[in-house]
């Protein structure tokens, strides 16, 4: 008999195909070993225009274990699509370019709609990055998307940093059913 790393005595072995036979336990713990999850990040600087709600566009993907994102083209590849149901860590985290004035707000968004938001002033130090951060967790179905967006009031537009591992990014992991 094989056995998980949880010491559950969970196959035959003349039977390969045992997770396949209807069985929701053996399914939620195949779940739980391979966690669905996806996290996005941005290769390029992206303007944003003043006083504008901007969707953030992510180009490369650190892993995507459930196909939840697309990488081109735009507007596309700023949405992760939930494919399994269940509940959610997501996080996001924006970076912007050196800037004096006006507000930064960074907001996560499910189908459309404000989930999360940091908001914040601008850094005029010309040596810092200003990043905000943000989680939350949230029951997902499959179909929903997740964003990440930014808005401004600088008066003029706004770019996002990217500059080493200084980048914008948006990931989420299934941590329930």
């Amino acid at each position: 008999m094989a056995t998980t790393n949880l010491g559950l005595d969970l196959q035959n072995q003349a039977d390969p195909n045992w997770h396949t036979k209807n069985n929701s336990n053996f399914q939620k713990i195949d779940d739980f070993l391979t966690l669905k999850r996806c996290r996005v990040y941005a290769t390029g600087v992206q303007v944003i225009t003043t006083a504008t709600m901007t969707p953030i566009y992510f180009a490369e993907e650190s892993y995507d274990t459930d196909n939840m994102h697309v990488k081109t083209p735009e507007p596309d590849n700023s949405r992760i699509t939930i494919t399994t149901a269940g509940l959610y860590i997501i996080k996001g985290q924006l970076a912007w370019d050196v800037a004096a004035g006006g507000r930064r707000i960074t907001f996560l968004y499910r189908n459309g709609a404000e989930i999360a938001r940091v908001e914040g002033q601008a850094v005029a130090d010309a040596t810092a990055v200003p990043t905000q951060f943000l989680s939350t967790d949230y029951v997902c179905s499959a179909s929903d998307f997740i964003q990440l967006y930014g808005y401004h009031t600088k008066g003029t537009d706004q770019n996002t940093k990217v500059a080493g591992v200084i980048t914008s990014y948006l990931m989420v992991v299934r941590v329930g059913f």
